[in-house]
């Protein structure tokens, strides 16, 4: 069996497909929750995000940790949500601010 190199559309389908179902679980849900449904814009912050994550691992009996969310890129969701129609804005404090760090989702 020869291996030939990967295309980057096969890549980003490979990566979407290595996401672990409770990420995007979790994301849809707090979109849906966070709604303004008047705008369909949604803010969800960081650490909403990464808490339901690992709630929806234990509950499915896995021992990831967090720092494994950050290992694998697990919470760099913004392309697979703006190939779903979305523009995705991530925004953290810069070294002089401090407010949590959050996704603005809008449709």
């Amino acid at each position: 069996m020869t291996a030939t190199p990967i295309t980057p559309a096969q890549a980003k389908v490979e990566k979407q497909d290595a996401m672990p179902a409770e990420v995007f679980e979790a994301f849809n849900e707090l979109i849906v929750q966070n709604l303004d449904p008047l705008n369909c814009v949604s803010k969800v912050t960081l650490a909403d995000a990464v808490s339901l994550i690992m709630s929806k691992f234990r509950a499915h009996g896995y021992s990831y940790t967090r720092q494994m969310l950050y290992d694998n890129h697990w919470l760099d969701v913004e392309p697979f949500y703006r190939k779903m129609g979305w523009e995705v804005i991530w925004d953290r404090a810069a070294y002089n601010e401090s407010y949590p760090s959050s996704f603005t989702f809008k449709g």
